[in-house]
């Protein structure tokens, strides 16, 4: 993948720099007040982040990719220019990049990263930039079911863009990172893949790379001494109750294993 610094969110700044200075007078920073927080930043983060657009490349914005028209449902594909309307395949087509942005698994949207999907799409590839449902109100069954549904309309679609529904890589930064890994790992991992109830979307062979900016992938980090956020948001993302999960989410179960033990045998581009 290209680098893009200077368009990709840095951990420093925004959200989490409020929230290190909110820390001088919480002991660690709560769910609503990093809600609070993103509220606040989110407007300025998008102007600040699309800053002087890529051009040489062709936007096709809020595709609805489960049919429901909520906004949490919507997708973006950037492809170089001239390429949507060709065929895709193994030959031809371009390589696709997924990619989920961050904010705390509670906000945040994805039209703060259209500059950096952009930049990766002028390198040569067709990008997918993905909406997903947020908790508190969803929990990470929602979350993941939002992400494989992304990936099953990649590819079933992504062709008529130009991409290679053969050849993807995930990706994401902050919690974004986290949803990549652990669809990574949901795909690449029947058993993990059961534990959310899911289906995965791809076939474990067209996912040939992931790509981690600042990503969420280590939950030990919340019980650390001075980390930033509370446990609160590692609760959130479970399901209330046995009886609340099966009627919200389809059973899925109540514990919520890390992703970053079943990431492996990922193949780079051929």
């Amino acid at each position: 993948m290209t680098s893009a610094a200077a368009s990709r969110p840095r951990s420093g700044h925004g959200a989490f720099g409020l929230a290190r200075r909110a820390r001088r007078v919480l002991r660690r920073v709560p769910v609503w007040t990093w809600r609070a927080l993103m509220g606040i930043v989110g407007p300025g983060e998008r102007a600040r982040f699309n800053a002087d657009p890529v051009t040489g490349v062709d936007y096709f914005h809020d595709i609805d990719f489960v049919g429901d028209g909520i906004r949490a449902h919507r997708l973006d594909v950037i492809a170089p220019a001239g390429t949507a309307g060709t065929t895709g395949s193994t030959d031809t087509g371009l390589p696709v990049y997924v990619y989920f942005h961050g904010g705390g698994w509670t906000s945040g949207d994805k039209a703060a990263l259209t500059k950096y999907c952009a930049s990766q799409a002028a390198a040569g590839m067709v990008v997918v930039n993905v909406n997903y449902r947020h908790a508190p109100r969803f929990h990470m069954g929602h979350v993941l079911q939002d992400a494989n549904a992304a990936l099953g309309w990649v590819r079933a679609t992504i062709s008529g863009y130009g991409g290679d529904p053969d050849r993807i890589v995930l990706g994401g930064d902050s919690a974004g990172g986290q949803i990549a890994a652990l669809l990574t790992a949901s795909t690449l991992h029947t058993y993990l893949a059961e534990h959310y109830g899911l289906q995965p979307a791809a076939p474990a062979t067209s996912l040939r790379g992931l790509v981690q900016h600042c990503s969420v992938v280590d939950f030990s980090v919340f019980f650390e001494r001075g980390f930033v956020l509370s446990l609160a948001f590692v609760r959130m993302l479970l399901p209330a109750a046995p009886a609340r999960a099966e009627s919200r989410c389809g059973g899925l179960p109540v514990t919520c294993p890390p992703s970053n033990g079943w990431i492996r045998g990922i193949r780079p581009f051929s």
